[in-house]
């Protein structure tokens, strides 16, 4: 789907022409007709020079997934007019669905240095790179300094490279280069009308902390998409929270499947920081919005909830997340570990309650002994 996204934004750089044979092919491609467009490329009388028809039979071709017909068209095409931003681009794009992305590569950067710099072309470089496994290029500690004399930050890209995070000393930052996904995917967004609101932190304490309502559509998808390697490239640096930040912006613009999963790498950000406040609240997102929930995995991470608070000496939390985790999914280990936090409260006729339930789960307990004893105390108490 992203490389037909492409093909029709592309539409901006059509060649104009204006005989009638010309805007029918125009008509044909926006209809969503590929295979009238090659027709009508056949006709005797129409008036195209050799470049414009190879573009058009390309875009035809692309639309029809012939991209190894569209790469030979756009190779004739560059070769006729090797000045031709645009072309090369298509040509990337094309070589990029061959899989041949080495030279993808090679075209998106003649394209750069021949002045384009648009939202479709740092997409798909993006794209490429993060299929290569080239999340963040080469890394290395410079120094720099940010626009106005402000210490540089995480995300901002600065001379061709996108600082990771400040350094020791006055100015100096790790940055990713130029090759990076990272890198292509920020200025995608950045050149996005909408792309210099600032990123908003989620608030563990509100529901709608998961993420605004979905856009969709076209645009919101390949940008969304742009987020999501943005978020994977974060994880890579070690910067979860962004990551999670960048996973918010794609569940934002994303719909239906694409949204799904963008939610599951969300949560999954809030996991690793247990943020477990904004991993709820995003499940309880994802419940009003008609998701399915997966009861094993809901009732495991109220475990880790529980874990989490039991480290921070939060024995009231600790307990809230047991009592949600075992009447998801009853477990003997849940029983157990509830009646313990239980007891630690104060409330041993509760605890025995759990520990009791735990044996009748599992009468072969490997606490059994000494789970009949505590058993024993708390109700003689």
């Amino acid at each position: 789907m992203g490389w037909l996204f492409f093909w029709l934004a592309m539409l901006l750089f059509a060649h104009p022409a204006d005989d009638a044979p010309v805007r029918a092919i125009e008509a044909a491609l926006e209809r969503g007709r590929p295979n009238e467009a090659l027709a009508l490329l056949e006709r005797s009388d129409l008036r195209l020079d050799e470049f414009d028809r190879l573009i058009y039979r390309a875009r035809a071709e692309s639309a029809l997934g012939n991209w190894a017909a569209a790469r030979k068209a756009l190779q004739r095409a560059v070769r006729q007019r090797p000045e031709d931003a645009p072309a090369r681009l298509r040509l990337g794009c094309a070589l990029a669905a061959l899989r041949s992305d080495a030279q993808a590569v090679e075209q998106f950067e003649a394209a750069a240095a021949l002045g384009l710099d648009s939202f479709e072309l740092h997409l798909e470089w993006a794209r490429v790179a993060a299929r290569r496994g080239n999340l963040l290029g080469q890394c290395r500690v410079v120094q720099i300094a940010a626009p106005g004399g402000r210490p540089p930050e995480p995300g901002q890209i600065i001379d061709r490279t996108v600082v990771l995070e400040s350094a020791a000393g006055n100015n100096q930052a790790v940055v990713c280069d130029s090759s990076a996904a990272l890198y292509h995917a920020l200025r995608a967004v950045a050149l996005r009308a909408d792309a210099a609101a600032p990123i908003p932190v989620p608030d563990a304490g509100r529901d709608d902390a998961s993420a605004p309502p979905a856009t969709g559509g076209d645009d919101g998808r390949a940008t969304g998409e742009a987020w999501l390697i943005i978020g994977k490239a974060w994880q890579e640096a070690a910067r979860p929270r962004s990551a999670a930040e960048a996973y918010r912006r794609a569940v934002a613009e994303l719909s239906g499947p694409e949204r799904d999963a963008a939610y599951e790498k969300l949560a999954a950000a809030y996991l690793e920081l247990d943020d477990f406040d904004a991993y709820f609240s995003c499940l309880r997102r994802r419940q009003s919005e008609g998701a399915g929930l997966d009861r094993p995995r809901l009732a495991a991470a109220y475990s880790r909830a529980a874990a989490a608070m039991a480290e921070r000496g939060d024995l009231a939390g600790q307990i809230r997340y047991l009592r949600l985790a075992q009447e998801i999914e009853p477990k003997a280990d849940r029983h157990v570990a509830l009646g313990d936090a239980l007891a630690l409260d104060g409330r041993p006729r509760e605890a025995a309650v759990h520990w009791r339930a735990a044996l009748e789960l599992r009468p072969d307990h490997p606490q059994r002994s000494a789970l009949l004893a505590r058993i024993r105390r708390a109700e003689s108490e």
